[in-house]
């Protein structure tokens, strides 16, 4: 999605755009932030829409920078945080800039990296990267491919057991084929969207000058990819990856 497609969502941006930070039952994205908190350090909220957690980092540091591609959802974003009054807000390509200076102290970005096109992906790692200072932290949400791996087992899974029976919804995800799903390209609402796999980031992020602190599963109930799903499908649960890494 470009930015006019942003802009064109950024008033439904609540309902169309899944609420990561709501769904993280087990509080790792506010963790993170209050683990690395600086009252006089420098935040930056990257791709931050319509500012879900510009509050939650302006408790935390003394200046927060949130940055998008849609002007509309930086509007939004700031008349939503207008009492938080260390909070600025400003547009941002990460294709095709990096982030202004100085870099921050923490950054946090959620489900941004995205874009099925390897070498504009790889410039806004870069530039996310290169936004936090030496010694700095960084904490990433992405989704994950082994999740939509799990979900399309469970799918087969489920029509097994259906046999003769009711229709199985398909998953959220459309089907993986082909060497889409092996460069972790899976579509969603029929939009072409990076996946990774724990080691890929690993070793993505090694290659920025980060070291990866943790890795962990923002993990969501089963509803977030079937409707009604059955109640034999328990854990292991869909879920995204959350990485938190430091500058070297």
């Amino acid at each position: 999605m470009n930015e006019q497609d942003w802009d064109r969502v950024a008033k439904r941006f609540e309902q169309e755009i899944f609420n990561v930070p709501a769904n993280d039952r087990k509080g790792l994205i506010a963790g993170a932030v209050q683990q690395y908190a600086k009252k006089r350090g420098v935040a930056f909220d990257i791709g931050c829409g319509t500012g879900r957690t510009i509050g939650l980092l302006a408790e935390h540091f003394g200046t927060v920078l949130g940055f998008d591609v849609s002007r509309e959802c930086l509007a939004i974003a700031a008349h939503k945080n207008r009492a938080h009054q260390n909070a600025t807000y400003h547009y941002a390509d990460l294709v095709k800039n990096a982030l202004p200076k100085p870099q921050a102290d923490f950054a946090l970005c959620i489900n941004t990296l995205l874009l099925a096109d390897h070498r504009k992906r790889s410039r806004m790692v870069a530039h996310v990267c290169g936004a936090v200072r030496k010694g700095g932290h960084l904490a990433l949400v992405v989704p994950s491919i082994e999740s939509v791996l799990l979900t399309h087992a469970r799918h087969a899974e489920w029509q097994d057991r259906q046999v003769g029976k009711s229709h199985v919804p398909t998953p959220e995800s459309e089907n993986p084929k082909g060497m889409d799903v092996l460069r972790g390209i899976v579509r969603i609402d029929h939009v072409p969207t990076k996946h990774y796999s724990a080691d890929e980031l690993r070793s993505l992020l090694a290659m920025h000058g980060m070291n990866v602190l943790d890795v962990q599963k923002i993990e969501y109930p089963w509803s977030t990819e079937f409707d009604r799903p059955p109640q034999w499908m328990k854990a292991p649960q869909p879920w995204d990856w959350f990485v938190v890494a430091r500058k070297l």
